[in-house]
């Protein structure tokens, strides 16, 4: 089982995000959470830290202390799609991110559409003249 600052560090890291803009969205400082994700820190945060660290991760409170990250919990058909594609754990854990409003028995052509419109999306949103 990880520890849970090797699960924040991971996650974070997993996610893209800086130490900075992780403890902004949980509200906590840079420099707290850098002492909390050292190996072998001796941090406990209260359970409000928990959850709010959590939210700000994308994760439930329950993943994030015990080591279970959504990369490695995924539904059935992103799992699929993500080993019959080959997109990066980046990418993954974005649309593991939108697991919890997707039809339970989403198949792996469907996360195909969701991860398709997304990159459609993003390069609208970077390159004005990829508009419709």
């Amino acid at each position: 089982m990880k520890t849970l600052n090797e699960t924040v560090r991971r996650r974070r890291q997993l996610l893209g995000l800086s130490l900075a803009e992780t403890g902004r969205r949980a509200r906590i400082s840079k420099a707290y959470l850098h002492r909390l994700e050292r190996p072998g820190s001796e941090i406990r945060p209260s359970i409000d830290v928990v959850r709010r660290l959590a939210e700000a991760l994308g994760l439930d409170p329950v993943e994030l202390v015990s080591g279970a990250l959504p990369g490695r919990i995924l539904p059935v058909g992103l799992r699929e799609y993500a080993e019959a594609s080959g997109i990066g754990e980046r990418d993954v854990a974005a649309l593991a991110a939108l697991a919890p409003f997707a039809d339970e028995e989403a198949r792996a052509a469907d996360w195909g559409f969701a991860y398709e419109a997304l990159q459609r999306s993003i390069l609208r949103a970077t390159d004005p003249q990829h508009g419709d």
